[in-house]
């Protein structure tokens, strides 16, 4: 059996407008490898990252499930 991936508001969100993970990660500054082991908790991203990554969600920080 392969793993279950946790629910992401994250995901939620890129597909509720359309978008690709290497579009977001364009628009955040940052590489596209980056933002997906963010996105898989293998990394933590800054809080600064987070701020602008709540900001284009238009979500609190800690509603953004990182």
């Amino acid at each position: 059996m392969g793993k279950r991936q946790r629910e992401s508001p994250i995901m939620d969100w890129l597909t509720a407008h359309g978008r690709s993970q290497r579009s977001l990660a364009r628009e955040l500054g940052i590489s596209p490898a980056h933002l997906c082991n963010v996105l898989k908790g293998k990394r933590m991203p800054s809080f600064a990252l987070a701020v602008r990554l709540a900001k284009m969600m238009r979500r609190p920080v800690e509603r953004i499930g990182l």
